[in-house]
């Protein structure tokens, strides 16, 4: 019923070869959301045209490449929440190569560009769309979530679900047993699992709470740091992947 489309990756260019498996699932009727780093430039050269997949299923006219690092978050418009780059990581709040849009007519903005140096060129602009279709939604997003922080794209993701009429239920870093709430109960849940043959997390990754990919000891010993020692917070986990 919904495809989420990532395309984060730095240089193998992904869509640049598998646009036309996107092309296929577009012409189903489901709900399409787009996102990535160059994804737009590489499947079609600006101004776009009748016929070109981004222009006639996701509402793009044209576009515009920000070369810089410059790309700080999104300010998020008709009810989408807003996003912010990781202050970490390679580009450190500063993602590069990111375009502002041009909709064609029947197109919502929902998201605008925080630019870095509050360049008026950019600042403001258009860099998320929200088309309507006889076949479903669609949102294109000119940036890359994978670079955005955890929290904000959990609230993307949320409100695209909600939009899309799927579960809008996210899992809690640590919410081992599913309550809502992390605890001490998420705690004993947890060392039953491993110890006392008790039932498995439903979200694996909700007991990963050192984001190593493996639930084991080192995540007990991590959430007792968490809830009596003042440690980190749960992380992300990935031990589903």
């Amino acid at each position: 019923s919904s495809i989420f489309w990532f395309d984060d990756d730095l240089s193998s260019k992904v869509m640049k070869y598998s646009g036309d498996s996107l092309a296929w699932y577009a012409g189903y009727t489901d709900n399409i959301f787009v996102s990535g780093l160059r994804t737009i430039q590489y499947m079609h050269t600006s101004p776009l045209a009748p016929g070109n997949l981004l222009y006639d299923h996701f509402g793009l006219a044209a576009y515009v490449e920000n070369t810089p690092s410059d790309f700080a978050g999104a300010y998020g418009q008709n009810g989408w929440p807003s996003v912010q780059s990781t202050p970490t990581g390679i580009f450190a709040g500063k993602v590069p190569v990111v375009p502002k849009l041009t909709p064609r007519p029947g197109a919502t903005v929902i998201y605008t560009f925080d630019s870095y140096s509050n360049n008026s060129d950019f600042e403001g602009q258009p860099c998320g769309l929200l088309y309507s279709t006889s076949a479903g939604y669609r949102v294109l997003l000119s940036f890359p979530l994978y670079f955005m922080t955890h929290t904000s794209v959990q609230s993307v993701i949320s409100h695209a679900k909600t939009l899309f009429g799927e579960s809008a239920t996210i899992a809690v870093n640590g919410d081992v047993d599913g309550s809502g709430v992390v605890e001490f109960v998420d705690l004993i849940y947890l060392i039953d699992f491993l110890f006392r043959g008790g039932s498995a997390p439903i979200d694996m990754n909700t007991a990963d709470v050192d984001a190593s990919c493996v639930v084991n000891v080192g995540d007990v010993t991590y959430f007792v740091a968490y809830l009596f020692l003042g440690g980190a917070e749960p992380l992300p986990g990935c031990a589903a992947r």
